[in-house]
């Protein structure tokens, strides 16, 4: 990850959108809290290129661009008021509650896929439909119970399905020193318009420390996945298959007063091979790009 663009972005959004905080908790302490008012407004930005791996080298297939704003709205989960550290007794700006129902709504979308077998599309926010639905325990994802969907060319490979687990990376249930590490596995499987995914993430995340960035203390939290994606896919009455394996790295930095991640930035590198009418055909691929979450208000 680029440092230089990180503390920018950092020093320039977060700091100037969200103020007003409480006391922090430990770093070692961990876990997802209700921000005062309720509600949090993320950027995400999104880049992907996939490149044909031929004897004479790459040729690009694919460029894909996205960028939404997306807006969460917080609620406690029946009978989930209470504690679950004594850390979390602080007074901040956020409140605890052992579970949360959060819901996300997409404010704004734009995105765009060139190739140059099928030339430029773009697609905006009348693509976009239903809302994100999250049941949040205070370490991370319990339920993923709904995800926005996006139709048209922009929106096959887009990040929605796996949206939740980037805004919410899961956290340690207990004390964590610095160096520290903890793994969680999840699988999603979703399907789209001709199209059914099934991804797999086993991420090691390590507690990094302590950053001080635009005046605050946030928490870096460095991110290692494995990745294994399956697809079937189904096009004029054939079926093909995708498999595509490789790693997601990157980083996140936690607000300890909001009990929220403040910036997340991840680096897709991964390997396929799609397979298509009825096993004639087949593309040895690459794919690579990053995607950054960052708070704003």
């Amino acid at each position: 990850m680029n440092r230089r663009t990180l503390l920018t972005i950092i020093a320039t959004g977060i700091a100037a959108g969200c103020a007003g905080f409480g006391v922090p908790i430990p770093t070692g302490y961990l876990a997802y809290g209700v921000p005062s008012s309720r509600y949090a407004t993320y950027e995400i930005a999104d880049t992907m290129v996939v490149e044909r791996i031929t004897p004479e080298g790459r040729v690009i297939l694919a460029t894909s661009a996205s960028s939404m704003t997306l807006r969460l709205n917080f609620w406690k989960a029946a009978g989930a008021r209470g504690a679950v550290t004594p850390a979390l007794a602080a007074q901040g700006s956020a409140t605890s509650y052992r579970r949360m129902r959060v819901s996300g709504y997409v404010r704004s979308f734009e995105a765009t896929l060139s190739s140059p077998m099928t030339g430029d599309t773009s697609g905006d926010i009348d693509d976009v439909s239903g809302n994100l639905e999250v049941l949040l325990g205070p370490h991370g994802v319990e339920e993923r119970n709904a995800f926005p969907a996006v139709s048209g060319a922009t929106g096959q490979d887009y990040l929605f399905p796996t949206l939740a687990y980037a805004l919410f990376p899961r956290l340690p249930d207990v004390w964590v020193e610095l160096g520290g590490t903890w793994v969680d596995t999840v699988t999603v499987t979703d399907d789209g318009e001709g199209i059914s995914r099934t991804t797999t993430l086993i991420s090691t995340h390590t507690l990094v420390g302590d950053t001080l960035v635009g005046g605050r203390m946030l928490v870096h939290i460095a991110v290692a996945s494995e990745v294994t994606v399956e697809s079937v896919i189904e096009e004029a009455g054939m079926e093909g298959t995708g498999n595509v394996t490789g790693t997601v790295n990157g980083s996140v930095l936690w607000d300890p007063r909001l009990r929220l991640v403040a910036y997340a930035e991840y680096q897709r590198d991964s390997r396929g091979t799609t397979t298509g009418r009825g096993g004639t055909s087949r593309t040895d691929m690459t794919i690579s790009g990053p995607t950054r979450i960052w708070l704003t208000g």
